[in-house]
């Protein structure tokens, strides 16, 4: 959500010219899709690694 709102920002701000704006904003996008997916994959097994040993340690009991 930062890395979103601070390429907002930065666009926002930027004293470019609007053709040089959109190639940023495209670039920014895919760099942004590439990261969500990235943390998404390391969150979801850090989730389900925790689940897992919850899991393990109620069936030893």
């Amino acid at each position: 959500m930062g890395i979103a709102f601070t390429l907002i920002i930065y666009l926002a701000t930027s004293q470019a010219e609007t053709a040089d704006l959109k190639e940023r904003f495209a670039f920014s996008k895919e760099v942004l899709t590439s990261l969500i997916g990235i943390l998404g994959t390391i969150i979801g097994f850090y989730f389900g690694a925790t689940q897992d040993r919850t899991a393990t340690e109620r069936r030893r009991r």
